[in-house]
């Protein structure tokens, strides 16, 4: 670092210039801390989920609950990470960040007032999204996520 006391900038993931609160549909994957495989395990092609994953994939589910315009779509909790696709609706004013974030914000403290805390935070920091353009980038998404437990490897 050069000695400069500052520390490095951290890459966004972020599209530049792109406004997060559009509606429309986004792929969204939030990993957890470490990539441990605390969410489930697949067995033949199917996710067994943990207590642990059950609570985060209640959590998920329940997203629409908190947020009514917004809307859940093809989602897998596996192992260690969690794909989805999230439509915002058109007159809604709220961002991608701010649905994800609050997702990981409640699924962790459910997390850990069931299973303790072990340390640090439960989720990685930041998330990965894919801004869905077309029915056909669409379809591709769903299969990706529907495909994601036969395609595991530990």
């Amino acid at each position: 670092m050069g000695g400069t006391g500052r520390s490095p900038r951290r890459r966004t993931l972020r599209r530049k210039g792109y406004d997060y609160t559009t509606a429309g549909a986004y792929l969204v994957t939030v990993v957890v801390r470490d990539r441990a495989p605390v969410l489930g395990k697949v067995h033949e092609g199917v996710v067994l989920l943990t207590e642990v994953g059950q609570i985060v994939a209640d959590t998920w589910a329940a997203i629409e609950d908190r947020f009514p315009e917004v809307g859940v779509d093809t989602h897998v909790v596996m192992p260690d990470h969690i794909h989805a696709i999230v439509w915002i609706d058109c007159d809604a004013w709220i961002s991608l960040g701010r649905v994800v974030g609050t997702f990981k914000g409640l699924s962790a403290r459910r997390v850990h007032a069931a299973w303790g805390r072990v340390g640090g935070a439960f989720w990685q920091r930041g998330y990965h999204d894919h801004v869905i353009r077309n029915t056909l980038d669409l379809a591709r998404c769903r299969q990706y996520i529907t495909d994601n437990p036969r395609q595991w490897v530990p």
